[in-house]
């Protein structure tokens, strides 16, 4: 049992431990969500484009977030993104606020994503270091 368990995860690892993901393009449309048990909802988008062909992008983002007691943001930012084989870096700064609504105060942190390649179309990892994030591409027409 064992050894068939590992004959299956590695065939389903061998394409991301041997390079497949230097094929995989990050441009495109992506819609991004929060996952796992967490008290915060949190979406967005991504629109991303390649700057060069050495795994830079960069990328507007519009992301709503419902937290903190009441507190809702809708913000477009704008990003870099680093890949570099199936580790990809997204560094945010905020453009401006969309809707922001405080009741109670607190500062809102460009949002900066620490993912990995699960798939060509599916990226996985975290938001702030911490909260689970799924970014999926988005179906052709649907943003």
């Amino acid at each position: 049992m064992r050894s068939l368990l590992s004959l299956i995860l590695f065939i389903f690892l061998l394409p991301v431990a041997h390079g497949q993901t230097d094929d995989w393009s990050m441009a495109g449309m992506w819609l991004i969500e929060t996952t796992g048990d967490i008290n915060d909802d949190f979406s967005g988008t991504a629109e991303v484009k390649a700057i060069d062909d050495r795994g830079n992008y960069r990328a507007t983002l519009i992301t709503e977030d419902f937290c903190c007691g009441g507190n809702h943001a809708r913000v477009l930012q704008k990003s870099e993104i680093a890949v570099l084989g199936s580790d990809i870096i997204v560094t945010s700064r905020i453009k401006s606020f969309i809707i922001r609504k405080e009741p109670n105060p607190s500062p809102y942190s460009p949002d900066n994503f620490d993912l990995r390649w699960v798939d060509e179309d599916t990226l996985e990892g975290t938001i702030g270091g911490w909260t689970p994030v799924r970014w999926t591409r988005a179906p052709e027409g649907m943003v």
